[in-house]
């Protein structure tokens, strides 16, 4: 969150933490979406953090079904990404085409 930092940094870091343990990652997801609604980080920082990484393989692979996960994804998500995409991403059937599930 600090001032400090230039986006590609806070992205940078959101990348690493990508593999968080889900509870862990749903404490990241609150985190990020409580400075977005505060204009600390901006739209491209958020929806890194919010949205599922195929490439990475991240923890929200695994958890898009979750409840709770998906009530931290949609708290911004209509702000941060289409609504075609939410629903793909809410669906889940990208995650079912990943070679790595």
């Amino acid at each position: 969150s600090s001032p400090e930092y230039d986006e590609s940094q806070k992205v940078y870091t959101a990348m690493v933490m990508q593999k968080l343990p889900i509870r862990e990652y749903m404490c990241f997801m609150d985190v990020a979406n409580d400075l977005f609604e505060r204009n600390i980080i901006n739209e491209t920082v958020a929806t890194f953090i919010i949205k599922p990484d195929y490439e990475l393989y991240s923890t929200s692979v695994n958890y898009w079904w979750l409840p709770d996960w998906r009530k931290r994804f949609k708290k911004n998500a209509s702000v941060l990404l289409d609504e075609g995409y939410i629903e793909e991403i809410l669906k889940g059937e990208s995650f079912f085409l990943n070679p790595y599930h």
